[in-house]
């Protein structure tokens, strides 16, 4: 009996470590394939209504950084960099502001940043939650005749919400694993007990 009972704990154990391999597998999965490119197109999205609306009035530089802080405000972290590189921020600091050659190109080449699609390298979900500048997207944009690049990216704290989603389905996909493994488990103890 004690054998048994010794087979049991550590049949669980296992199929408990083998559900928390395949449930971050798949939330992982989820995460890089559904989620990173949903945040990147509403990340772009809200850098173009920026964009527009900053286009659309004539602002002075105190209106254009009032505007840009009420928009970090509701929860946006921004950096706006001109030409010679000089960077603005608007919201909460970013850990590192260092911008990749990518991201450059906003400025000298006009073409859209997606810095999510550029850390396509790293496998894991949590590397694209860091709080770094190269996390944004950036559009380009004039103002007063000179060009400049917007980089946004939500501010961590609404990160959290994508977050959640992806532990919810972390902790599904445990469950799921865990009771079928178990279901299996006490199958094959009781073929043995009655055989």
């Amino acid at each position: 009996m004690k054998t048994l009972y010794r087979q049991f704990i550590v049949a669980t154990l296992f199929i408990l470590l083998v559900a928390v391999v395949i449930g971050f597998t798949l939330a992982n999965a989820f995460y890089l394939t559904v989620m990173k490119e949903q945040a990147t197109e509403q990340n772009l999205d809200i850098a173009e209504e920026i964009v527009s609306s900053l286009n659309m009035a004539p602002h002075s530089q105190d209106s254009f950084n009032s505007y840009l802080e009420s928009v970090s405000n509701l929860g946006y972290q921004i950096a706006i960099v001109d030409s010679t590189g000089q960077k603005t921020f608007y919201g909460d600091a970013f850990d590192n502001n260092a911008l990749p050659e990518e991201a450059e190109r906003v400025l000298t080449d006009g073409k859209i940043y997606k810095g999510l699609d550029n850390l396509s390298s790293r496998i894991f979900m949590i590397a694209h939650f860091t709080n770094q500048l190269h996390n944004t997207v950036g559009v380009p944009f004039t103002f007063e005749g000179g060009a400049y690049g917007l980089f946004i990216r939500p501010d961590t704290k609404l990160v959290g919400a994508d977050i959640h989603s992806v532990l919810i389905a972390f902790v599904l996909a445990i469950a799921i694993v865990s009771i079928a493994g178990m279901i299996w488990l006490a199958r094959q103890l009781t073929a043995r007990l009655f055989n």
